[in-house]
C-alpha cells in the first residue's frame, strides 16, 4: 500500500495568448509603404492588430506551436518604425540580420520547428502575419531601479558582482534580452520610462553584455553602445536598441527564480491505492 499525493493549484493565473491572423497578399515593398505611414501596420492588419515582430514569432511559434497553417508570412524584426528596425532583431542602428533588399518572413512550419525566420526578397509576395494588441499589466517579477545611471557605472557594478545586486538589490539581477522578450512580448509589461538598461546574453564580460549570444564571434551593439529595453514602442513591448553608454537610464531588474517560495496556496489531497 502506498499513498499518491497530487498537488492541486488553487490559484491559477490565466495566460493570455495573443491571436495571430494572416491578411492580404503583398510584396514587402508595399507593406513598407503602409508601415511608413503607421509603424504598427494597423491599416493592413485591422483594428486591434499589428504586424508581428520576431519576438512574437518566438512566443507564438515556439511556445504556442502556431504554424500559420504551414505557410509563411511577412513580419518586422524589432518594430516597424524604420527600415533598419524592420530587418533587425534589435533596433538596427549597429547591426541588421537581413540585407538591404531582403526582409524577414515567418516560416510557420519547417519539419518539427515552429517560429523559424528567414530573410526573403522584398519583391516577393506573401501574406502578412498580424498579432493582437495586448493591454499592459504590471509584472511583480520585474522592476526598474529608482535612480538612473550610465552604462559605464553599471559596468563597474557588474564587474564587481555580475548579478548586479549592488544596483538591483538582494534576490534580483539585471535583466537580459531573453527576459525582456518574456516579460515584454509574452506578458506585455511596460515601464514608465522609455528606455531601461539591460544586458544582452550574460553580464560577466563586456562583450557578452552587447550580444544576444555569448559575443565571442559577434556582438549586436557596437563598442561604446549597450542594450536598452524599449517597452513602449507602440504595440511592441520587448524591443531592444543599442544606446550610447554615456546616457543615464534606469536599470531593468528581474527577480531571481530560484528563491524559496511559499506553497500555502497548494492543497495536497491524498488518494489511497490498493
Amino acid at each position: 500500500m502506498f499513498v499518491l499525493r497530487r498537488a492541486v493549484c488553487t490559484q491559477v493565473v490565466p495566460y493570455r495568448k495573443g491571436t495571430v491572423q494572416l491578411v492580404g497578399e503583398m510584396s514587402y515593398t508595399a507593406l513598407e509603404g503602409q508601415l511608413d505611414a503607421d509603424a504598427s501596420g494597423a491599416a493592413v492588419c485591422g483594428s486591434g492588430f499589428h504586424v508581428c515582430n520576431y519576438q512574437e514569432v518566438t512566443v507564438n511559434g515556439v511556445i504556442h506551436n502556431e504554424d500559420l497553417g504551414g505557410t509563411r508570412a511577412w513580419i518586422v524584426g524589432a518594430h516597424g518604425g524604420s527600415d533598419q528596425a524592420r530587418r533587425a532583431l534589435w533596433d538596427g542602428q549597429d547591426s541588421t540580420q537581413c540585407q538591404q533588399y531582403n526582409a524577414p518572413q515567418w516560416y510557420g512550419r519547417w519539419g518539427p520547428y515552429r517560429g523559424r525566420v528567414s530573410c526573403a526578397s522584398k519583391d516577393g509576395v506573401a501574406q502578412v502575419a498580424c498579432c493582437s494588441n495586448q493591454p499592459d499589466r504590471e509584472e511583480a517579477a520585474v522592476k526598474p531601479t529608482v535612480g538612473a545611471l550610465t552604462y559605464w557605472s553599471l559596468q563597474t557594478e557588474l564587474d564587481q558582482d555580475w548579478r548586479g545586486r549592488g544596483v538591483c538589490g538582494a534576490d534580483w539581477h539585471v535583466c537580459n534580452y531573453a527576459e525582456a522578450t518574456v516579460y515584454g512580448t509574452m506578458k506585455s509589461h511596460a515601464f514608465q520610462r522609455h528606455l531601461v538598461w539591460i544586458v544582452g546574453q550574460f553580464p560577466n564580460l563586456e562583450y557578452h553584455r552587447r550580444s544576444i549570444w555569448n559575443g565571442q564571434d559577434s556582438t549586436f551593439c557596437a563598442e561604446g553602445t549597450y542594450p536598452a529595453w524599449v517597452s513602449n514602442q507602440g504595440p511592441y513591448h520587448g524591443v531592444v536598441r543599442c544606446e550610447n553608454g554615456a546616457t543615464n537610464q534606469p536599470v531593468a531588474c528581474c527577480k531571481d527564480r530560484m528563491q524559496p517560495v511559499s506553497y500555502t496556496h497548494l492543497t495536497l489531497p491524498t488518494k489511497r491505492i490498493g
